[in-house]
C-alpha cells in the first residue's frame, strides 16, 4: 500500500469522535509494521489538527472545562496536569502556544524590559 492510501486511512478512521472499529480491524489485519507506523503518525496528525491542548498545574473544575469547551466549540479539547507549570494555564493551538502561565508573565515582562 501507498503512504497517500494509508494517510487517508488515518483520516477517515475517527469521525465525529468516534473511531470505526471496520478501519481499524482492517489497519491491524493489513498492514505492516512500516506502514503501522506511518498510519500512527498520520492519526495523530489528524486527531491533533481538529484539536486544542489546555494545559494546567492543577486540575481544572468541570465547570472551567465546560467553559473552555464552548468557547472551543469546533474542536476537540484535551486537557492535561503539568505540576511543574506553575499557575495559569498554557494552551495549544495548532502550531501556537498561548501561554497564559505566571512564569510566562513574568518572562515576557523581563523581556520588555531588557528591550
Amino acid at each position: 500500500m501507498n503512504d497517500e492510501f494509508i494517510k487517508k486511512l488515518a483520516k477517515i478512521t475517527i469521525r465525529n469522535g468516534r473511531i470505526d472499529k471496520r478501519i481499524i480491524k482492517y489497519v491491524l489485519s493489513n498492514l505492516s509494521r512500516k506502514e503501522l507506523i506511518v498510519y500512527l503518525a498520520a492519526l495523530k496528525k489528524s486527531v491533533y489538527e481538529n484539536s486544542v491542548r489546555v494545559i494546567s498545574s492543577q486540575k481544572l473544575s468541570d465547570k472551567a472545562k465546560k467553559s473552555i469547551r464552548a468557547k472551543l466549540k469546533d474542536r476537540t479539547v484535551f486537557f492535561e496536569q503539568d505540576k511543574s507549570l506553575g499557575a495559569g494555564l498554557k494552551i495549544i493551538l495548532d502550531d501556537s502556544i498561548i501561554d497564559l502561565t505566571f512564569s510566562g508573565y513574568i518572562t515576557r515582562v523581563l523581556e520588555q524590559l531588557k528591550a
